[in-house]
C-alpha cells in the first residue's frame, strides 16, 4: 500500500487493527508434600544431576487456572 504520513498511518490502522495478546503466568505454592529428589541417572551437560520436582496441583492452583481464564475477557471488555 503505497503512502506516507498521518493519512497513511490513519488507512493502515483501518485495514489492519491491532493485534493484542495477555500471557499469564501462575504460581503453585509449594507443600511438604512435593518432594524434590536428585536424579542421579540424568545429569546436565556439566554432569551435575538434575533435580526432580514431584507435585500435585490442588484447591488454590485450580482457582488460580479458573482466575486465569476469566482475567483476558475482563481486562479486553474494559478496553
Amino acid at each position: 500500500m503505497p503512502g506516507f504520513g498521518a493519512s497513511f498511518n490513519r488507512a493502515v490502522r483501518e485495514r489492519h487493527p491491532a493485534h493484542a495478546e495477555l500471557h499469564q503466568f501462575g504460581k503453585i505454592l509449594p507443600r511438604p508434600t512435593d518432594p524434590i529428589t536428585v536424579d542421579s541417572d540424568r545429569t546436565d551437560r556439566y554432569g551435575v544431576p538434575l533435580a526432580h520436582i514431584d507435585f500435585d496441583i490442588c484447591g488454590n492452583e485450580r482457582k488460580t487456572v479458573e482466575a486465569m481464564y476469566d482475567k483476558p475477557y475482563e481486562i479486553f471488555d474494559g478496553m
